[in-house]
């Protein structure tokens, strides 16, 4: 059966029914593989402050490059399953969690998102806000690209790691150009590159 490519972010910040956040990850990893989900790139783990309420712990980050033959839908239910199975119970929206996995990437296709929103970006065009740009995704189970990854730093700086040509399929701008537009140097400055990665 044939592949397809995707690129999927992961997220931790609290125990989970596994053990601390790395083993909580290295679990996930290892339920996608059992899942058929082969992991062609990982990055490094990254240490995140954590967004919205103050009182979390900071997040282990990281972001793989792989290779499915699940179609989307199966593959989301695939990832909750796994983040149920950690401990996630919803919770606070931005709250810790001992489990996040999103789907970036999905064979550099569109969906959920509205129609005639790509556009090439001028010089001009720097530094202004990207989704009043551009405008939002569609209020849908599954987006992808994802629609807040253009502006997530401990997305971007992994993804440009292992992956430093990809285009965003909407945007079409590459991760080092989203990096520099939608994250200001303090944020990056912030994400702490770990020399370790996620066990496969």
């Amino acid at each position: 059966m044939a592949k397809d490519k995707v690129i999927l972010a992961f997220g931790s910040n609290m125990a989970g029914e596994q053990g601390g956040p790395v083993e909580v990850l290295e679990a996930a990893v290892s339920g996608l593989q059992q899942a058929g989900v082969c992991f062609l790139k990982t990055s490094s783990l990254y240490i995140t402050p954590a967004s919205g309420a103050s009182y979390q712990d900071d997040f282990y980050n990281f972001v793989a490059c792989c290779e499915t033959s699940h179609h989307p839908e199966k593959l989301l239910k695939l990832i909750k399953l796994l983040e149920r199975q950690a401990g996630r119970r919803g919770g606070l929206y931005w709250g810790p969690r001992p489990l996040d996995i999103d789907i970036i990437d999905y064979k550099f296709r569109i969906s959920g998102w509205r129609q005639g929103v790509r556009r090439k970006v001028s010089r001009a065009d720097k530094g202004k806000d990207v989704k009043a740009q551009y405008g939002q995704a569609k209020i849908s189970r599954l987006v992808y690209p994802h629609n807040e990854m253009h502006r997530r730093g401990f997305v971007l700086l992994p993804l440009s790691e292992i992956c430093p040509l990809w285009r965003h399929p909407v945007f079409g701008l590459r991760v080092g150009s989203l990096l520099v537009q939608n994250c200001s140097a303090l944020e990056v400055r912030s994400i702490e590159r770990l020399e370790k990665s996620i066990k496969l």
